[in-house]
């Protein structure tokens, strides 16, 4: 074999290597299973959802957000709704997808009053157990959903 080609194929095998390795260990997503986890605890315990016990019907709920991460953060409309069937969470099947994205901000107190239309989105409720979860981004993790307590349609 003549002596360029030797040199050149080690040339690409050491720049294969170096690639390798250090794909290995900066090209990785930093998402692996403890930092989403140790991040979404972090959310949760920061971030709250509270539906107003008075206010459940089977067409709307109002909800509280909590928000003590972020002054003044931003909430978009968009929410999703999941029934507990056999103690699982399965969501409910969204029948119209005409969000309009309008936001609303926390006030000084890092509360949001916000009324949801399920009705308009999912349709009325059967009886059973439910809860809202809302998106919110996380810089580290990316989207990520916060669920509100438990709530019963009799």
């Amino acid at each position: 074999m003549n002596k360029k080609v030797i040199i050149a194929i080690g040339i690409v095998l050491i720049f294969a290597i170096i690639g390798l390795f250090a794909w290995m260990k900066w090209g990785k997503s930093n998402s692996n299973v403890e930092v989403s986890d140790v991040n979404t605890n972090k959310l949760q315990e920061n971030i709250s959802i509270e539906v107003i016990e008075d206010s459940i019907t089977r067409e709307s709920v109002e909800i509280v957000i909590t928000d003590n991460i972020r002054e003044h953060s931003g909430w978009d409309e968009i929410f999703n709704v999941q029934e507990r069937v056999n103690g699982e969470w399965q969501d409910v099947k969204c029948i119209q997808n005409g969000w309009t994205l309008r936001g609303a901000y926390t006030g000084d107190d890092n509360k949001l009053n916000q009324k949801l239309n399920i009705e308009e989105h999912y349709g009325k409720l059967l009886d059973g157990v439910y809860r809202i979860g809302k998106r919110t981004y996380d810089s580290d993790i990316g989207y990520v959903y916060i669920y509100s307590n438990e709530f019963e349609i009799k």
